[in-house]
């Protein structure tokens, strides 16, 4: 079965940021970390698991649970990612845990002028990456 176009590009993703952190450039240290594809966190407000398109689990030495999670959310659109997508995405970090989670969102079209405000605000990194090349930050390009 072929995959769809969200699932290619997940796949995607996953490869290039496996290889951001496996070269120590997204800042965390190879051995403490734990890709995932597909992970779910429970949310209490829901009484069930939110699943997310991929996490960087990050453990301190010999424990079984992570501190801190980094969650990614892959938009493969025709178009910019517009506030509500944001905005979904932010509301599914609070439920998981926002005292523990860090939220990215990443696409290839880019992101609408409402959606960097938003993002910018609530701490959600944004990132474009089109197969092939390099996971780039969209909010470091940003003028405080």
């Amino acid at each position: 079965m072929k995959a769809s176009k969200g699932e290619a590009y997940e796949r995607d993703v996953a490869e290039a940021l496996a290889a951001e952190l496996a070269g120590g450039r997204l800042g965390l240290v190879p051995d403490c970390v734990r890709l995932r594809r597909k992970p779910s966190y429970f949310s209490p407000n829901r009484g069930r698991p939110i699943t997310f398109d991929l996490s960087v689990e990050v453990f301190r030495e010999d424990a079984v649970v992570p501190y801190w999670i980094w969650l990614w959310e892959c938009k493969n659109y025709a178009g910019p990612v517009q506030i509500e997508d944001v905005e979904e995405f932010h509301a599914k970090l609070e439920q998981i845990g926002a005292d523990r989670t860090k939220g990215t969102i990443v696409t290839t079209e880019g992101f609408a002028k409402g959606a960097f405000a938003y993002a910018k605000s609530k701490g959600i990194g944004l990132f474009r990456y089109v197969a092939g090349d390099v996971l780039v930050s969209l909010l470091d390009f940003l003028v405080a």
